[in-house]
């Protein structure tokens, strides 16, 4: 199918797109993936057969990490654009654990909030939620991190 033809069938349909950004409560540190795309962001995909924000959410998380322990969701805000709607979580981890990455990832890396700000290479997505939520993620962050009053360590390799 050619491009134009793609638009024109997608014309007035509204795709619907979820992810998670994972926040470790131990640490206080956030989960990031390398894309196969070249650039860094959160972990989620396109709905299926009339699955819910938080349905696909928590699935393509599961599928792009194999990560099967409990989490907290918190919604964050919606992305808007002509013909997609993209859905932001944040996931409260209970600990920092290894991703086992599919073929849509090919790096993660576990960073502090201000790591995260700094990091290059991020996918629009991630910037847009990091210009729209920021605040509540620092927060979230913060919160989790000052209870427990626990360090954090590195588990994903270093890329950059």
């Amino acid at each position: 199918m050619e491009f134009r033809d793609f638009l024109r069938e997608t014309e007035g349909k509204t795709k619907k797109s979820a992810g998670i950004l994972p926040i470790c409560k131990e640490t206080g540190r956030i989960l990031v993936g390398f894309r196969d795309d070249g650039c860094w962001g959160i972990w989620g995909g396109g709905a299926k057969n009339g699955e819910e924000p938080k349905q696909t959410a928590i699935r393509e998380f599961k599928e792009e990490t194999q990560y099967w322990g409990n989490f907290h969701l918190r919604y964050l805000y919606a992305s808007r654009r002509p013909n997609k709607t993209y859905h932001n979580y944040a996931a409260i981890l209970p600990e920092e654990f290894e991703p086992e990455l599919n073929s849509e990832h090919s790096d993660f890396r576990w960073c502090q909030y201000q790591e995260l700000l700094d990091l290059e290479n991020k996918h629009f997505g991630l910037t847009a939620l990091l210009q729209n939520c920021g605040p509540t993620i620092e927060r979230l962050c913060n919160d989790y991190h000052q209870r427990t009053g626990q360090k954090g360590h590195r588990r994903g390799q270093e890329t950059g």
